[in-house]
């Protein structure tokens, strides 16, 4: 099943911005052919995501957060062990 969607629900979905495409969606199809319910918008949605797999929250903008978020853990620890260290270590 091809989907074909307005450029600015396209845009929504590729922001990971689901529940704006929806509302775009129905907005679109209220001005078109007498509107869609939220269900038959959603069930569209959801088919468009399927079919562009890339768009899902899982794509690979997000690879390798997990390794980043442990080297900024340990920078900002060694920076407070540093502070610490500063101010209050016997002299």
């Amino acid at each position: 099943m091809s989907v074909e969607l307005p450029p600015d629900v396209i845009a929504a979905v590729e922001a990971n911005h689901k529940i704006e495409a929806i509302k775009l969606l129905r907005e679109h199809s209220n001005e078109n052919k007498g509107g869609l319910g939220l269900k038959e918008a959603k069930a569209i949605i959801d088919a468009y995501i399927a079919e562009h797999p890339q768009l899902s929250s899982g794509s690979s903008k997000t690879e390798g957060s997990g390794f980043g978020r442990i080297i900024l853990t340990g920078i900002i620890a060694a920076l407070f062990y540093g502070i610490y260290d500063y101010f209050f270590a016997a002299t």
